[in-house]
């Protein structure tokens, strides 16, 4: 047996000196078959994980990014509340001005319609019932019907005034004389000292009028306390009010109105001339179409419906101009708090290059750096989002209260801001984050 042992190894080829590779390659690898169990090498290997970056590292890793530098996050996120304030207080200015312009513009918004007889081919027409003002009055939305007529001057043979009666003064016949019923005074949106006669006395005719300042002026009447009268063709009436100011029809500053029924009796007035009618802001439309059937039911078609134009147009186009003047504002205003960002942002990144590549060298990836400074970015810009939403509500209400407008402020701004402040942050982040993101480990040694 030993014999044979030894004349195997005698042989056996021998390894001269410089076969170290040819000993390598007679003893490769052992390769690894489909249902073979790999050896415990093999298994180590495969089991290393790849690197990863969980949401909560993540956010840990985003609040020592800002308590390490407080100081330049906090200019940061203050760049980002100025834009954000500015937006909003931009925004709340603007819908506070377009609602005091709303208000001035209701305010002089037409409410006044006036109803005419259409004219026949005997005179003038006489298509409006004594009633109208009732009728009128039975529409929802209407405020104060009146009737008016001007008294022709023709009928009017003289015309004095007591006590005080100025001869010199111009020729009082001069003064219009309008024959109305006691709406009057709404109406025309009088300031009147004393009264305005009222329904009684033009259903009986009874002898009053009432002076516009301008004519009691003419005929030196100046105070009610000593009872002053006209004289019509020699027919006295009792002053029994002054109009002071109007809203509407100037006119009647320089006239003596008297009751339509006195003016039936005893200055020759056969007809109505005309209806005025006082209406609901933005009422006017809705009125005047039913007017016509509310007056003659039996034919609408003999009146005249005049509706004053409304000044929509100029409304919608001065609340356009300054919606879009404040807007501009406020997005110059969040470009520059933008840029302020992305400068920070940018510094932060130069400054840790070091750190960048040591952690790229342990095994960050790409997209963990990138979402490291896109959070903070996105942190920084939501928190001067929500502080710049504060702040722009303090100051427009402020200010609106201080103009004496309604404070108003659309919800979907205090909604909208605090994300517009993070998405303005995360755009502002996003070129400097991928410059960090491509840092390599080498760069860190060279830094």
């Amino acid at each position: 047996m030993l014999k044979q042992h030894i004349a195997k190894l005698s042989h056996s080829p021998r390894n001269k000196p410089g076969d170290e590779s040819a000993a390598l390659d007679s003893n490769p690898a052992p390769r690894i078959e489909p249902g073979d169990a790999p050896d415990s090498e093999t298994q180590a290997q495969a089991s290393i994980p790849l690197s990863t970056l969980s949401f909560r590292d993540l956010l840990h890793e985003v609040r020592l990014d800002i308590i390490s530098r407080p100081g330049r996050n906090a200019l940061t996120a203050l760049g980002t509340m100025v834009g954000i304030a500015v937006l909003v207080t931009t925004l709340g200015l603007s819908a506070s001005l377009n609602a005091q312009l709303e208000a001035r513009f209701d305010a002089l918004t037409p409410t006044e319609i006036t109803v005419t007889s259409t004219p026949d081919s005997y005179g003038p027409g006489d298509n409006l019932p004594a009633d109208a003002p009732n009728r009128a009055l039975r529409i929802n939305g209407t405020l104060a019907a009146t009737t008016l007529t001007e008294i022709d001057s023709t009928n009017i043979k003289t015309l004095t005034g007591t006590p005080g009666y100025n001869p010199t003064a111009a020729n009082n016949n001069q003064l219009a004389v309008y024959a109305a019923s006691s709406g009057i005074g709404q109406v025309i949106g009088a300031t009147i000292k004393g009264t305005i006669f009222s329904d009684w006395h033009d259903a009986t005719g009874q002898p009053v009028a009432v002076l516009g300042r301008l004519a009691a002026e003419q005929l030196g009447i100046t105070n009610l306390a000593l009872a002053p009268v006209v004289f019509i063709n020699s027919a006295p009436l009792v002053v029994v009010g002054i109009i002071d100011q109007v809203q509407r029809n100037p006119s009647l500053l320089q006239a003596i109105i008297v009751p339509h029924g006195y003016a039936t009796a005893h200055l020759g007035v056969k007809h109505i001339e005309k209806l005025l009618v006082e209406t609901v802001p933005n009422g006017a439309d809705i009125v005047g179409n039913q007017l016509g059937l509310a007056i003659r039911p039996d034919n609408p078609d003999l009146l005249n419906i005049t509706i004053a134009p409304t000044a929509e147009q100029t409304r919608a186009l001065i609340t356009s101009d300054s919606q879009t003047l404040f807007i501009i504002l406020g997005i110059i205003s969040l470009i520059i708090g933008a840029i302020g960002i992305a400068n920070v942002t940018l510094v932060s990144v130069m400054e840790r290059v070091p750190e960048i590549g040591l952690r790229r060298a342990i095994g960050a990836r790409r997209r963990h750096i990138l979402a490291q400074f896109l959070t903070t970015s996105l942190t920084l810009g939501f928190i001067g989002g929500i502080l710049g939403t504060e702040t722009g509500a303090i100051i427009t209400v402020t200010a609106a209260l201080t103009q004496n407008w309604p404070p108003t402020m659309p919800t979907w701004v205090l909604a909208c801001s605090p994300l517009i402040g993070a998405l303005v942050g995360l755009t502002a982040g996003l070129p400097p984050a991928i410059k960090a993101s491509r840092i390599q480990p080498t760069e860190a040694l060279r830094a």
